[in-house]
């Protein structure tokens, strides 16, 4: 994947950090193609802790607030 999106790169200077300006569905389609067609991406994950973790967030700011 590195060397297929060595142009997209976010970082030209540093190689090292591994960013790139693609998107899920490119990715899907270079891993699919020449690597491994039996792979599935989840493109919308249930994020369980994210969202408990927001919600603490904004409870400790509405109680923060009050």
């Amino acid at each position: 994947l590195h060397k297929h999106f060595r142009d997209r790169e976010i970082n030209k200077v540093n190689h090292r950090k591994e960013f790139f300006r693609v998107s899920i569905d490119e990715i899907e389609s270079v891993v699919k193609t020449n690597h491994n067609n039996t792979v599935e991406f989840i493109k919308i994950p249930q994020a369980e802790q994210y969202w408990e973790s927001q919600n603490l967030s904004n409870n400790e700011t509405l109680i923060d607030s009050l």
